[in-house]
């Protein structure tokens, strides 16, 4: 390794071939907004051949409101008002309007808990003209954007030591001052928490890397929605959680429901007493989406609900209809080779006689629960096939669709429709809708499975919040074979969008979020996650992400360089995002256990 050859200048240093300029920044923008750093990273100061690094500097604040400091005050307001006599030439200068104001900020603050902040950056390149012109540039934009630069001529060698071996040399510190800044404020700079993310009590969600104490979230509190995204690459812990996490929500008395597209949950099931419920392709069960369920107020003490839970109930029965014609429609164009608005058009008119046969009018209400031998997939099916032969032509390309499933090889698919009055009385119950993680047909088929299963998970959901039983929980491991079908997708983004309104949360668990900002609805169902919870991912999938959700540069840098099965918590709150990094603490006993990925042990 060749030794460095440094060269010291007054504005910079030449280390071998490279130009380097250190900056001390000491004063903010009054108005700090999480992400305020990206500015620094990103601008016309930047370019392939500059080398941009950046450390945050704290220091406790050695601050104490005694008798010095309201003497200090006393002077500060004197001088501002002495000078408030409507001349322009009087006006305050703002530097003591400023200091008051801070001095004022903090002396009301509740907690207490001060530091010192700084920031230093260090501009490098190996092209002169480009280093000059970049330095240049980035003093005019930081100062354009009221931040306070140093450029620390003459003192670059113990700059660049206090940048790059953590802030050693406490003599810049010392003749330059930092900003004091409350705990709160600090966050805007550096947007991981100092402090806890914990509710107190609630569902476990992992334990904090940095002081290793439990973070519990009270998903039961609170208006707002509780849904939550969970992102990772294979084996780093994102199956894992997601099962950790169904066991705290059992313990904290919430109903959860996971559909399980490869079969990861049995062992889960088994080990908590939990219903299992295999709906793969070799077992022909199915939950008929045809069947309109029954009216929720029929099965209640309406005299037992209030207002609210009545009118919930009714806006609940109204859908009924909607919501089968919705859920059989996703169903067939899963089974259906693209389906156009010829063979869509077919379906509806075939579902609209079938159930007409049967006695059910849309505008009748009373007769939404006829049951008889002509409702049904496979009744629907004749219909479409009787129709093509009539000269349907929509009907006559999705009955070929179709017929695998109903007369040829795959006809067992759909042999024996069940009922879901069982839901009722099981803590968590597993729909086994897949069996091969990487089998394009078991994908397709288990979103067939998805899909005839949600409606009837949905009107459980409902009764039990207008029963006002328990609080509910959907679990979508593998989001992403679900989502490239828009039908499909439905009863998700219904869940997510509505589900608070009955007390019901939804986790979405997939590998690269990114794909939501480029298909219809997916920007709003990241908008509507409270959580998210992200564990290590391709940079690539990283870096995607950030550009389309703006993620604060300091929070990607994070995630680039995480830990294995330590993850970034992000939450939302009050309108700002707020993040810690986590890392779900389980007994060995039951990490084996949970901790098993198709085949994979983790030791």
């Amino acid at each position: 390794m060749l030794p460095n050859n440094v060269i010291l200048k007054k504005e910079s240093l030449q280390i071998n071939n490279m130009y380097v300029k250190t900056f001390l920044i000491t004063d903010f923008p009054e108005n700090a907004i999480p992400g305020m750093l990206y500015i620094i990273t990103h601008g016309d100061h930047t370019g392939p051949e500059i080398i941009i690094n950046y450390s945050l500097h704290t220091r406790p604040a050695a601050l104490k409101f005694d008798w010095k400091m309201k003497a200090k005050l006393r002077r500060l307001k004197r001088n501002i008002d002495s000078r408030q006599t409507g001349d322009v030439a009087d006006e305050a200068r703002s530097e003591e309007v400023k200091s008051l104001d801070s001095l004022l900020y903090l002396r009301n603050k509740a907690s207490g808990r001060y530091a010192d902040i700084w920031l230093s950056v260090t501009i490098s390149s190996d092209n002169s003209t480009l280093f000059k012109k970049s330095t240049e540039e980035f003093v005019n934009k930081m100062e354009f954007k009221d931040y306070k630069v140093q450029e620390l001529n003459s003192e670059q060698h113990k700059a660049l030591d206090l940048a790059w071996i953590g802030g050693g040399n406490n003599a810049l510190f010392e003749r330059y001052r930092g900003r004091v800044l409350d705990m709160d404020a600090m966050s805007a700079f550096y947007p991981f928490l100092d402090g806890s993310i914990s509710d107190g009590h609630g569902a476990y969600v992992g334990h904090r890397v940095k002081d290793a104490t439990a973070v519990y979230k009270d998903f039961t509190y609170g208006s707002d929605n509780q849904n939550t995204i969970v992102v990772g690459g294979s084996d780093e812990g994102k199956s894992t959680w997601i099962k950790g996490m169904i066991v705290s929500l059992l313990l904290e008395g919430l109903k959860v429901y996971v559909f399980d597209v490869d079969g990861e949950y049995f062992n889960l099931c088994r080990a908590v007493n939990g219903t299992w419920v295999d709906y793969t392709m070799g077992t022909g069960k199915y939950v008929d989406p045809t069947f309109i369920e029954r009216p929720v107020l029929d099965e209640i003490d309406r005299d037992a609900l209030d207002e609210d839970s009545m009118i919930r109930a009714g806006e609940s029965d109204q859908a009924r209809y909607n919501e089968a014609f919705s859920n059989t429609r996703a169903t067939i164009s899963l089974l259906s080779e693209n389906f156009t608005v010829k063979k869509k058009n077919a379906f509806g008119r075939a579902i609209t006689e079938m159930w007409e046969r049967a006695g059910i009018i849309k505008a009748d209400p009373s007769t939404w629960t006829n049951r008889n031998s002509e409702i049904g997939l496979h009744p629907l099916y004749r219909i479409i096939k009787r129709n093509g032969e009539a000269g349907d032509e929509g009907a006559s390309e999705l009955k070929e669709d179709l017929w695998t499933y109903f007369e040829g090889p795959d006809s067992d698919l759909f042999a024996k429709a069940e009922s879901g009055d069982w839901m009722k009385n099981s803590n968590l119950i597993v729909f086994h809708v897949a069996s091969s993680a990487d089998n394009i047909a078991d994908q397709q088929i288990g979103a067939v499975k998805i899909i005839s299963t949600t409606h009837m998970t949905w009107q459980q959901i409902k009764r039990d919040r207008i029963l006002k039983s328990r609080f509910s929980a959907e679990i979508f491991d593998e989001w992403q074979r679900l989502r490239k079908n828009p039908y499909a997708r439905a009863p998700v983004f219904r869940s997510v969008t509505t589900g608070r309104k009955f007390n019901d949360q939804t986790i979405l668990g997939f590998n690269d979020p990114s794909v939501l900002f480029t298909e219809d609805g997916g920007e709003a169902l990241w908008d509507n996650t409270k959580y998210k919870v992200f564990f290590r991912l391709e940079e690539k999938s990283v870096k995607r992400l950030a550009e389309s959700a703006s993620m604060p540069d300091e929070v990607v840098q994070k995630w680039l360089t995480l830990d294995k099965y330590n993850f970034i918590f992000r939450q939302r709150n009050g309108g700002r995002d707020i993040y810690d990094i986590l890392k779900m603490e389980l007994p060995q006993s039951e990490l084996s256990r949970l901790s098993s990925t198709r085949g994979i042990t983790r030791k």
